[in-house]
């Protein structure tokens, strides 16, 4: 075949591969441009596209065609293979991908399980604010009288609502990382418990709603509400959450071993383990967020009425995130 009767047989074909290159290769904003004016970006078929243009360019070197044809195709092989075999496990573009898209993913997929832990945990919690009401001993079930004071004094009044742990700002690091291990420690045998036939993850969920929502309607009913409340609504959006979600994490696997189906239970537990560890990432995710808020936010600021409105907008932002992220 002559060069000129092989460039026109495949000319279309180089066309559109080119356009596929400056797709994979450009800034969002060349692709959105590409994908709305060019119908010839492929990137379905872009690895078949490469191998029939390596083997354009052998038939092209065998035939002695010109050099500015082989250079052309030789360049395009280039591109493509930079393309198909470069490094895809970059951790921060994994991360930001898990971020904006697999948590939410995954936590949609399993919100039968969630949303019935969520209503476990708050039912639990609210359940229990009222028995502290009617009676006001039963903080006593949760607490020894030391650890009562010592909550108490930690959301004491000053004259009027004070911001709590006002401390050094130089300090704020330690308490992050405090928070961190405090709460990823909770997050940890949560999720861990679930292997005891779920038994550990209900247990220590219903614990944590309890005294949640005991000591909360005790600081209120001493006066205290005012510094208790405003301190939780922020952080406590992606605290709880996580919590509760780190509950479904481990129910996940208890579930698998106790309902296993048509599979063993070890292939079961394997099954369930690739959702539960998205889970948990998540969550560990959420817990670091929440630690930040909570050492840099939640005690450091003396208006109240910012505070809470921050913490609607945070509990909503969550919210929000779990049903719209992810979806395009």
């Amino acid at each position: 075949m002559k060069q000129y009767a092989f460039e026109k047989r495949f000319h279309t074909d180089w066309i559109r591969f080119e356009n596929t290159l400056r797709y994979l290769e450009g800034s969002r904003r060349e692709k959105k441009r590409l994908n709305s004016g060019l119908t010839s970006v492929s990137i379905d078929t872009f690895p078949n596209d490469y191998q029939q243009i390596c083997q354009h360019l052998a038939l092209a070197e065998q035939r002695g065609y010109s050099d500015g044809l082989i250079q052309r195709l030789k360049q395009n092989v280039m591109r493509g293979h930079r393309i198909l075999y470069q490094r895809r496990t970059r951790f921060l573009h994994g991360f930001v991908t898990f971020v904006t898209k697999g948590f939410p993913q995954v936590v949609r997929r399993e919100k039968k399980l969630i949303i019935i832990l969520h209503f476990l945990f708050y039912g639990v919690a609210l359940l229990s604010a009222l028995i502290s009401h009617l009676y006001p001993d039963s903080v006593l079930l949760v607490m020894n009288p030391y650890e009562l004071h010592e909550m108490e004094a930690m959301y004491e009044k000053a004259g009027e609502y004070r911001p709590i742990g006002m401390r050094d700002s130089g300090s704020n690091w330690m308490m992050f990382a405090y928070y961190i291990f405090n709460n990823i420690s909770v997050a940890f045998r949560t999720f861990a418990g679930g292997l005891i036939f779920c038994v550990g993850s209900i247990f220590i969920l219903i614990f944590n709603a309890i005294h949640f929502g005991i000591v909360g309607m005790h600081l209120t009913a001493e006066g205290l509400g005012g510094n208790f409340w405003p301190f939780v609504i922020g952080h406590g959006a992606f605290e709880l959450t996580a919590i509760i979600i780190a509950g479904a994490a481990g129910f996940k696997l208890g579930l698998s071993v106790l309902m296993p189906g048509q599979k063993t239970r070890w292939e079961a537990l394997r099954a369930a383990s690739k959702t539960a560890i998205e889970l948990v990432f998540g969550v560990i995710f959420f817990l670091v967020i929440a630690a930040f808020i909570e050492a840099y936010w939640s005690s450091m600021h003396e208006t109240i009425h910012l505070r809470y409105m921050v913490g609607t907008l945070l509990w909503a932002s969550v919210f929000y995130y779990f049903a719209r992220a992810g979806r395009a």
